[in-house]
């Protein structure tokens, strides 16, 4: 088929639109209202001889000239697309552009009724989808078991599916210029008056269409081809005569359902037709509505696009609804609030017109402690409020798409008491410890939650006689109204009758934060993938709620603990490939498996204040995770070469071994070699790169040895010097590679998280105040003996070194000695708390008090008592005395 225009390639023009969010302003909503004058047809006048017929047109001939809405962002282009997704994943949010899909059951068949569908293979051929129960001419055909969809043309296949899309109406009657008649049917798809159209197959309330094309003056909604300049046609304005031909839909077969928001498929306002719909929905094409508010003039008028607005089901009736987008954002003051009128064109019918009056719907306002998985179900794009307003204890929506289940969205486990509850009190809640000190978190706290007034006073009345129960009595038990109900929380969910939960709902429009820069790792402590998302800032107080990682092909919810760290800076999860992180804990992957080789577009983090989201334009690829392995044997730094062992890889991953900092490195024959002179005892890293680019690389760590002690102690320097003939070089390589430290019978780690620094590893200074977290390393002066491990170097370094350590019990004014002064301190702190003066300080400085308040504490107890003044004054009349007491011989 051919058209006088372009119709939207597969993968569409990625255009960076502004965020589709508030109203466009007066001027370009006042010239859109206009349609540009073509020349109407004059068949009465008899000027002009015109032939009849149908056309098919894209979306945005058709609507191009009928005074719809174009926002600013299409930049005039009325066949403009976006790469944004609507809350349901699809990229719909563009002008009047073809509507594409991905998948075959999704718009394809009853798309097909009256529209233009076209089919694409994975090839890039295109075929005109002709709809099944016509003989399928070309048809779409799915094999679950295979997982194949194929494209069949006569009943063979001539291609694996890749998408469809819906171009335009496919019957529009139109009055074409006799003159121009014969170029206009070599640039359209023409339908004369008498051709056989047929179309779908019955089911249920919907029908198929059999039947002829009859088009005349008085059809309704005829409109007149003209011809231009450069050969092309456009598309008057549509008309009706005063007499129009077609059926009239009987008003009270019909029902019109009351006003929906948010209904899950990206619309913010919906209403359907029930009823007798089966044959209106079969011919309806398209869908106006045009907006009044609370006055008696339009403000506005949108036109829509199937199954990106409007839809037809064999037993639900005909959907229509409205996506903000750049065929719709309400005019600058308005609220979408108040009358509505809604006009259906139908093949063969006369125009089909209804008002709606949008009325704000009163909400009761509270928080919820949310379990994960009814906290993500509907922000990844799952339907809700299934149940049109009647309540339903019995379902759990969550639970059948199996989001509750063990590695899904069910409890993060936590091995350690210190994470689970407390590093995220804020945000999480939390069940009682187990027996190790860890613990389980359910879920999200405090978050706020809209419940509509007449499903709250239900659900009132319901728990008040005890019949609530499932997930929906569940919540609503945990519902706490908020105290000022006049207040419209920054950010919140609503609650639906069958217990779902919408996405969020925010005030303002997400922030677009575009000083923040993801870094990505592929061989991460805490799973298969980590984001470090450098600049993020989500501002002071702002709690993380949860964190949603887009892709090209899913949505992804994060958790706390374990795939959310750091106030979401950090981000982590397994595809399934590394199942325990750093600790010990288990990893989900089930959720996250389609993750790995897939590309991320946007990451949103849900929180206390909104949506704030780093928007990808050019992607960010997650390397395809596989089971290859690489292992490289230690060797000595005089052999030169490392044996390096690949096992496991992909057929097409093209293998590239490295090793940075590894001086002379070269890899061949299963062996890397290097500059063995050069080249110090230490632990190097070997990567394995795919030269594609498609697979994660892998990478094994190796440590090359020597026999070699380049270092010994001198006790005069009280520091680690280089041996007799070492160089410098050598003892820097050395103090670098201090592992572990074994004082006396106690051994310190030197590295990671935790190490101690007992020995400077610039200047090998031996540090006599080393700390640890459970106290000082050297406790007392005296002799100690130290055994020094380093990364490469198989001989430890053993030595003594003297420590002297200064006490600095009693010295409660921290002046380096113990007096009368430090005494007194004791007894007028000790009086003070005897006394029932919790609040007494020594010093107004906080960290200056807990110090003179820990070295008042003389026989370590934990508290500061008459005993510890005892022991002062002990000390201090025997030091005055000339009595060389130490404190061990005090307190014994």
């Amino acid at each position: 088929m051919q058209h006088g225009r372009k119709i939207q390639e597969v993968t569409m023009r990625e255009i960076n639109w502004k965020k589709l969010v508030g109203a466009a302003s007066a001027a370009v909503l006042a010239a859109t209202q206009v349609a540009p004058a073509i020349t109407a047809y004059a068949e009465e006048a008899g000027t002009t001889d015109y032939v009849y017929c149908a056309a098919s047109l894209t979306w945005a001939e058709y609507w191009e000239n009928e005074g719809v809405y174009l926002d600013s962002a299409a930049d005039g282009n009325w066949e403009a697309s976006s790469a944004d997704a609507d809350s349901h994943g699809e990229t719909d949010l563009g002008a009047y552009d073809a509507v594409t899909r991905a998948t075959s059951n999704h718009g394809l068949h009853r798309g097909s009724y009256q529209c233009t569908v076209k089919v694409f293979d994975t090839e890039g051929n295109s075929y005109d989808y002709t709809g099944r129960g016509q003989n399928e001419s070309v048809d779409v055909v799915s094999n679950r078991d295979a997982g194949t969809t194929t494209v069949m043309v006569d009943g063979k296949a001539a291609g694996a599916y890749d998408h469809s899309v819906i171009v335009g109406p496919k019957y529009v009657p139109v009055a074409v210029p006799a003159a121009d008649y014969e170029d206009f049917k070599k640039a359209y798809t023409v339908y004369e008056n008498g051709t056989e159209v047929k179309g779908g197959y019955t089911e249920k309330n919907l029908v198929n269409i059999d039947e002829e094309i009859q088009v005349d003056a008085n059809t309704s909604g005829i409109k007149v081809a003209e011809k231009q300049e450069d050969g092309t046609f456009q598309f008057s304005k549509r008309s009706t005569s005063e007499t129009p031909d077609g059926k009239v839909v009987d008003k009270d077969a019909v029902e019109i359902s009351e006003v929906q928001h948010d209904s899950g498929y990206g619309d913010f306002i919906r209403v359907d037709i029930n009823g007798d719909y089966g044959d209106l929905g079969a011919h309806m094409y398209a869908v106006r509505w045009d907006y009044y508010g609370d006055g008696d003039t339009v403000l506005a008028t949108y036109g829509t696009k199937f199954a990106a607005d409007n839809w037809m089901h064999k037993s639900m009736g005909i959907q229509l609804g409205l996506t903000k987008s750049d065929r719709c954002q309400l005019p600058e003051g308005t609220d979408g609030y108040g009358r509505w009128d809604v006009t259906v064109y139908a093949t063969g019918y006369q125009d089909f017109t209804f008002t709606v009056d949008n009325e704000p719907e009163q909400y009761v306002y509270g928080t919820m402690n949310l379990p994960y998985a009814d906290y993500y179900y509907g922000e990844l794009g799952n339907k809700t409020d299934t149940t049109d307003g009647k309540i339903s204890y019995d379902a759990d929506l969550a639970g059948n798409a199996g989001m509750r289940a063990e590695g899904t969205y069910d409890a993060v486990t936590s091995a350690t008491g210190k994470k689970w509850n407390s590093m995220f009190a804020d945000t999480t809640y939390s069940s009682e410890a187990d027996e190790n000190g860890g613990g389980k978190i359910l879920g999200v706290s405090g978050v706020e939650v809209a419940i509509e007034q007449s499903l709250y006073d239900q659900l009132t009345a319901d728990a008040k006689d005890s019949k609530t129960s499932g997930v929906l009595g569940s919540l609503f038990a945990g519902f706490t109204p908020n105290e000022d109900q006049t207040v419209v929380p920054a950010a919140y969910k609503q609650l639906f009758a069958d217990g779902t939960l919408s996405a969020t709902i925010t005030a303002e429009p997400e922030v677009d934060l575009t000083n923040v820069t993801p870094t990505l790792k592929t061989d991460s402590k805490y799973g298969d993938y980590q984001l470090k998302m450098d600049g993020l800032d989500l501002g002071e107080g702002n709690l993380v709620y949860g964190v949603i990682v887009k892709t090209k092909t899913g949505n992804y919810g994060m958790l706390q603990l374990e795939n959310i760290w750091k106030g979401g800076s950090e981000l982590a999860w397994s595809a399934g490939f590394k199942t325990k992180e750093v600790h010990g804990n288990s990893l989900r992957s089930t959720p996250y498996a389609a993750t790995s080789g897939d590309t991320i577009v946007e990451i949103s983090y849900l929180t206390s204040k909104g949506e704030y989201s780093v928007h990808l334009a050019d992607g960010l690829y997650l390397p395809k995770k596989h089971n290859g392995t690489v292992n490289a044997e230690s060797v000595a730094v005089a052999a030169g070469s490392i044996p390096v062992t690949l096992a496991d890889l992909p057929e097409d991953f093209s293998a590239a071994v490295s090793a940075d900092t590894l001086t002379g490195a070269a890899y061949a024959d299963g062996k890397m070699t290097f500059d063995a002179k050069s080249v110090l005892p230490g632990s190097y890293t070997i990567t394995v790169s795919d030269e594609s680019g498609v697979y994660a690389p892998l990478s094994t760590s190796v440590i090359l040895t020597t026999d070699a002690m380049p270092a010994a102690y001198d006790a005069e320097k009280g520091a680690v010097v280089p041996a007799k003939g070492a160089a410098a070089d050598d003892l820097a390589a050395y103090l670098k590679n201090v592992s572990k430290v074994t004082v006396n019978d106690t051994t310190y780690e030197a590295t990671g998280k935790h190490g101690v620094k007992i020995i400077d590893p610039t200047t090998g200074e031996i540090h006599a105040d080393a700390e640890t977290r459970d106290g000082a390393v050297f406790t007392k002066s005296g002799t100690y003996k130290l055994t020094v491990e380093a990364t490469g170097y198989t001989t430890p370094l053993t030595f003594e070194v003297k420590i002297e350590v200064t006490d600095s019990r009693a010295d409660v004014d921290l002046d380096g000695r113990v007096d009368s002064t430090d005494v007194f301190y004791m007894m007028l702190y000790t009086a003070n708390i005897s006394a029932g003066n919790a609040d007494f300080v020594l010093s107004e400085d906080a960290e200056k008090n807990k110090q003179m308040i820990a070295a008042a504490d003389v026989d370590g107890n934990g508290s500061v008592d008459s005993t510890d003044a005892f022991y002062a004054l002990y000390y201090v009349a025997s030091k005055g005395a000339g009595v060389n007491v130490t404190w061990e011989d005090i307190i014994k």
